[in-house]
């Protein structure tokens, strides 16, 4: 029931070839990457795994109509990932029959590019009709800061070591 969250979040995790997104999670996707894309949506639910972390985070609903269908009075949420793979920026979205390409993206246009999409989207809609919210799946800062601090460090030591040989010379003259 509405895992339309947490099947966006696993398709940005199953589509980040540099993530390593654990023992668990790659058995899970490496059974259901044969799968068109409702079944594959269909069988996630299966997995201990991905249902209880889902129900982890789901809201209590004290009355389960099965059936029925949403109304305007409703709090509706759908949830469609965006993310570069292999060169390619796509929109992928539990509802469509499979992903959208929206032409060539590196990584590092990713943002550029992504943002009038995604502008776009929320503009289709009438002010007063839906809610929107943007999550992004980014790296953890704390290890993103480390590697530049490793990379100042390294420079720094080229730089010394580079001004300690001038020096060196300059006494030799």
């Amino acid at each position: 029931q509405n895992a339309c969250a947490t099947q966006a979040i696993l398709s940005i995790l199953f589509n980040c070839p540099r993530l390593d997104i654990g023992e668990e999670l790659t058995k899970i996707k490496e059974s259901t990457k044969e799968l068109d894309s409702r079944t594959k949506g269909l069988s996630l639910g299966h997995f201990n795994l991905i249902r209880d972390a889902h129900n982890s985070f789901a809201r209590p609903e004290p009355i389960i109509l099965s059936g029925r269908k949403a109304t305007a009075k409703d709090d509706v949420f759908h949830f469609i990932s965006y993310l570069p793979i292999d060169g390619v920026l796509y929109e992928i979205d539990g509802l469509k029959s499979g992903p959208i390409s929206f032409g060539p993206c590196t990584d590092e246009e990713f943002v550029k590019k992504v943002t009038p999409i995604i502008q776009k989207r929320i503009e289709s809609y009438s002010q007063n009709e839906i809610k929107f919210n943007l999550m992004a799946l980014v790296k953890n800062r704390k290890e993103h800061y480390n590697e530049i601090l490793q990379d100042l460090e390294k420079k720094k030591t080229n730089l010394l070591l580079s001004l300690a040989g001038q020096h060196s010379l300059d006494g030799m003259e």
